[in-house]
């Protein structure tokens, strides 16, 4: 689907036993064939854009959401430790790539030429 400031790809079935590693290998595809670019990824879409745009990030949070309503059917509705629970790996995991496991799992990962930019800078890209 292409909107004139982005293109959502989408129609990825997400496998609940592994959620993570088909999103990590779109996102290396994605980001070699657009490594200037911006690229949401989730394991039901991926949204790639130019440049950051209102209209972009109102997609990524539509699918960011969709995704969560999709996978509260499989981890149930009390997403925070459930999910904690889900991604648990017992505290072999750095605190780093207990990060990655859950966003490309389930709160989608964004990109910004090439560097993963964590959720709380993402309004900083939204109003340039």
């Amino acid at each position: 689907m292409t909107h004139p400031n982005f293109t959502v790809h989408k129609g990825y079935k997400p496998d609940p036993e592994n959620l993570a590693s088909p999103v990590v290998e779109r996102a290396a595809a994605f980001l070699g064939e657009y490594p200037t670019s911006l690229i949401y990824l989730n394991p039901i879409c991926t949204i790639v854009a130019d440049e950051p745009s209102q209209a972009f990030f109102t997609a990524v949070m539509k699918w960011q959401s969709q995704w969560c309503q999709q996978a509260s059917s499989f981890i149930g509705r009390s997403s925070r430790r459930k999910v904690r629970d889900y991604i648990s790996d017992r505290g072999r995991m750095s605190k780093r790539n207990r990060f990655y496991e859950r966003a490309f799992s389930f709160t989608g990962i964004l990109y910004h030429e090439g560097r993963d930019i964590p959720p709380h800078r993402w309004k900083e890209l939204e109003t340039k």
